[in-house]
């Protein structure tokens, strides 16, 4: 309550945004994450939400809409992997991409994800240094691929790594001068 709170006195639009949000955590546990892919959607769309906190707060909320479309990728691809990693022990009791339609369309999900994130930045190519800032989490994201391709487990926490190293470069290229993007 204090979050909604505080939301809607910063902005009555992040108030209402964050009473959705709410909303949207309350149904994930008893009744998205049960639902194959919409679960997987909404993990996703909850964990790029920061962003577009952050951003809207500082005064730039369609940067920050940019910023989600970048991260979500990211992690749903990551919560498919967390799918595929634990298929086995849910086979009969929970409807998840790799029980419910298989293992190849759960990985072309994963890759497909992976792809858009790969992609999405040097296509933009608004913020070039950003781009060298983000090889080492490129790395980690080739080898959440990797690990998926051939089924072998822990891409989720190399996918997970990459997150982090991604968001310490967007740090980095916001700090040192010569990477720092025109719009900022």
């Amino acid at each position: 309550m204090l979050g909604v709170g505080l939301a809607g006195a910063a902005s009555l639009a992040l108030g209402a945004l964050t009473v959705a949000v709410v909303l949207l955590m309350l149904a994930y546990s008893p009744w998205l994450k049960r639902i194959a892919l919409v679960g997987n959607v909404a993990a996703a769309l909850l964990a790029s939400l920061p962003f577009l906190y952050g951003a809207w707060i500082a005064g730039e909320p369609d940067l920050g809409l940019f910023l989600i479309s970048w991260a979500f990728p990211l992690h749903f691809a990551r919560e498919i992997a967390k799918d595929i990693d634990d298929a086995p022990a849910d086979a009969g009791h929970r409807s998840t991409v790799p029980v419910r339609w298989g293992l190849t369309v759960a990985r072309a999900l994963v890759m497909v994800a992976l792809l858009w994130f790969l992609v999405e930045l040097p296509l933009l190519d608004w913020w070039p240094g950003l781009f060298w800032a983000m090889l080492p989490a490129y790395c980690l994201v080739g080898l959440g691929a990797q690990r998926v391709l051939r089924g072998a487990p822990g891409a989720p926490g190399a996918l997970k790594a990459a997150m982090l190293l991604a968001m310490l470069a967007l740090v980095v290229a916001t700090a040192v001068p010569a990477l720092r993007p025109i719009i900022f």
